[in-house]
């Protein structure tokens, strides 16, 4: 209770739903190194992708979020261009923008497969995160 009281309540979600790798014994401890099928997938993805101009990525989850709700999560849009494409795909949908009350996703899948892709590919990755809570 007493880190909820100093830390608030945000922060205690956020270690819960991304994890944290800064303390061995604290809570979701994500580890320190890649899992052993980091070569295989980066492989995999490498390969299915070799054929295609344009790549669009779904990472879904569930857990997080208002129970029963889909979440719709693209993370940080810099270019004004796939925000708009973005919100055309996804015009019946609640888009949660970065800086909101949803948790922030850092790290997660979806940025992985962008640093791994070659530049010359488009590319859009969002995350789903269908509710489980409220």
């Amino acid at each position: 209770m007493y880190h909820i009281l100093k830390y608030k309540m945000e922060a205690l979600r956020q270690a819960t739903v991304q994890g944290q790798y800064a303390f061995k014994n604290g809570i979701y401890y994500g580890g320190n190194n890649f899992e052993p099928q980091k070569e295989w997938i980066e492989r995999l993805i490498l390969d299915k992708i070799s054929d295609y101009e344009c790549i669009f990525l779904v990472d879904v989850h569930t857990g997080y979020g208002e129970r029963g709700k889909l979440h719709f999560l693209p993370g940080e849009v810099h270019e004004e261009k796939r925000k708009i494409l973005l919100q055309e795909m996804f015009e019946d949908f609640v888009i949660d923008w970065p800086g909101g009350n949803f948790y922030k996703v850092k790290g997660g899948f979806r940025d992985y497969v962008w640093n791994l892709i070659p530049s010359d590919k488009k590319y859009i990755g969002v995350v789903f995160e269908f509710g489980t809570l409220n």
